[in-house]
């Protein structure tokens, strides 16, 4: 990602803008209902996905973590060595 200035933030709502326009009038949508549904949209993913580091973070904080062998067999299954990610 581009660091932040005004310039390039005016660059890419403007880019976005247009995007948004092409999708309204392809889709035969208003611009507001699109850009509300993609709020929402982001919203609810990044809640979920937040709610599940929470739930991994209060499972470490209370011990609960794989076995060696829990962990071996998942790289098993997927044909990785164990040992390449044990550093």
């Amino acid at each position: 990602m581009t660091p932040f200035s005004p310039l390039n933030l005016v660059e890419r709502l403007s880019i976005l803008r247009d995007q948004l326009n092409a999708l309204a009038k392809a889709t035969e949508r208003p611009r507001h209902y699109l850009a509300l549904d993609a709020l929402r949209r982001y919203v609810e993913d990044e809640t979920w996905v937040v709610a599940r580091i929470q739930e991994g973070i209060r499972a470490a904080d209370a011990g609960e973590f794989a076995t060696p062998e829990q962990v071996a067999a998942v790289f098993n299954k997927y044909s990785v060595a164990s040992t390449e990610y044990a550093r």
